[in-house]
């Protein structure tokens, strides 16, 4: 899939930096690459994951907050923690769904219509469960993260196979 994505930016004129060998941090090993646009100087900072750099950093962050228990020093931050949670997690989302469609192929719509009916719906309820406080709980964090991370990477296989050709 990486190969693939790097072929396409080429393709298209775009620059593309790769790493000579995998890059391992926090248990990640996997291609480190950077997709550049020439012309308007845009650049994205991608993973073999899929997952962004960002994604990476911010679900750790999230994690030792949820677990140290540090989100409970002040419930002004916890009310930020909690708004900026649920904007990230839709954000992911619709962030998934354009990946899905840059994959492209006859079905990418049709997978995104797919992947949003079900994946916005569960992360709506994955933020809501938190709210109740059930973040706190093992089912609360598998929650955020299928519908976070795990769903995109799904559909985007798929569109990208042979299936959706």
């Amino acid at each position: 899939m990486v190969k693939q994505e790097i072929a396409n930016a080429l393709t298209i004129g775009k620059e593309v930096i790769v790493h000579q060998e995998n890059v391992s941090h926090a248990g990640f090993i996997g291609a480190g690459y950077i997709i550049i646009d020439p012309e308007t100087g845009a650049g994205a900072y991608k993973i073999s994951s899929g997952a962004s750099g960002a994604k990476i950093i911010l679900a750790a962050v999230g994690l030792v907050l949820v677990f140290s228990g540090t989100a409970a020093v002040s419930p002004f931050l916890l009310g930020i923690f909690i708004g900026l949670g649920i904007f990230l997690a839709i954000y992911s989302v619709l962030l998934n769904a354009i990946l899905i469609l840059d994959e492209g192929g006859p079905c990418a719509r049709l997978a995104v219509q797919r992947y949003l009916q079900f994946f916005v719906p569960i992360t709506l309820f994955a933020s809501l469960f938190g709210l109740s406080g059930g973040a706190n709980t093992a089912a609360g964090l598998m929650l955020t993260l299928v519908g976070i991370m795990y769903g995109g990477n799904l559909f985007k296989g798929f569109v990208s196979s042979k299936a959706c050709q």
